[in-house]
């Protein structure tokens, strides 16, 4: 029963797990594959000067875009990366890259040039049909991780000559992960809990956000700030799993009095999981090493449906000529 469960699952939900794992497996490197089609570099050459404030590099970009205000303020994990700002005007939105040394507006980071993946990023999200789509994912998630248990099973109490079985074998953890991450995001969404509106609107300086927020968390460095009601500050540990941090303090818009610290080693422990899990899902811990390895995880589920077809293959054979 597990070998036929595990054969003919495999082979007609193949298809779609294969895609799913190959646009995983691209998406993981999706920042600097888009880059590569804007004119926005990856880094900025400091050139022996010093980052400017954020308030005068948010000042410089207004100036350059007139008629436009900031709502968010990110600054990016990898060093000397452009900063990130959304400015609107009207129903107007754009995704700006600064130099943090010059205030030099760099360009778009969305909008104008298509992004290569971004159909992807769309495809594997929700296969294009909305809530559907995510629904189907969620239940793709769950096949994956039973093929996982049952191809265990079946290498460590049936069959582990074929190779398809010792390759399932080394990426059965990842693999695991990335199915039951995948199930997560799809049904069990755990939000930073929301801090009551205050009616005000922003009015003081970036920098001044910023110091009431590492003051609240210290040790901490900042992440982003969302000019919103509270005002939300994104601030990253050095024991966060997620590249922009997992941690969050809420302030008063007019005075940038602490309304709420929600730091993310004093959370529930399945808010805890569900953090990693997502770092884990968007190839966001490990590093370099780490991406590549979540990148090889989602293109041997590609390598499995093959060798898996090919291992039945010869098995109709050699039984055709008994």
């Amino acid at each position: 029963m597990p070998r036929r469960f595990h054969q003919w699952t495999g082979i007609v939900l193949g298809i779609p797990l294969v895609i799913l794992g190959v646009g995983g497996a691209s998406l993981v490197y999706r920042e600097k594959i888009e880059r590569s089609a804007k004119p926005v570099p990856l880094t900025v050459e400091p050139r022996g000067r010093a980052a400017l404030p954020i308030d005068e590099i948010a000042a410089r970009m207004l100036e350059q875009n007139p008629g436009f205000h900031l709502t968010h303020f990110q600054i990016p994990p990898r060093p000397n990366g452009p900063l990130e700002l959304v400015l609107r005007r009207g129903a107007q939105t754009l995704f700006a890259a600064a130099d943090p040394f010059t205030g030099k507006d760099l360009g778009l980071l969305r909008g104008g040039i298509p992004t290569p993946l971004e159909p992807v990023r769309r495809f594997h999200g929700n296969w294009l049909l909305g809530s559907a789509g995510r629904q189907i994912n969620g239940l793709l998630s769950l096949v994956l991780a039973s093929l996982v248990l049952t191809g265990l099973y079946l290498f460590l109490f049936r069959d582990r000559r074929p190779w398809h079985a010792w390759l399932g074998l080394i990426v059965s953890v990842p693999l695991l992960l990335a199915a039951l991450s995948g199930t997560l995001l799809i049904w069990g969404r755990m939000p930073i809990p929301a801090t009551a509106a205050t009616g005000s609107m922003p009015a003081l300086p970036l920098s001044a956000y910023e110091s009431a927020a590492r003051r609240a968390l210290p040790n901490s460095s900042l992440s982003w700030i969302a000019l919103s009601d509270p005002v939300n500050v994104r601030l990253r540990l050095p024991t966060d799993w997620q590249r922009r941090g997992s941690n969050e303090v809420h302030l008063h818009p007019e005075t940038a009095k602490v309304l709420n610290i929600q730091r993310f080693q004093d959370a529930p422990f399945p808010r805890r999981l569900y953090v990693a899990l997502t770092a884990i899902h968007y190839g966001e811990w490990g590093g370099a090493a780490g991406r590549l390895l979540w990148s090889l995880a989602g293109l041997s589920i590609a390598i499995l449906w093959v060798t898996g077809l090919g291992y039945l293959f010869l098995r109709k054979l050699q039984r055709g000529s008994d």
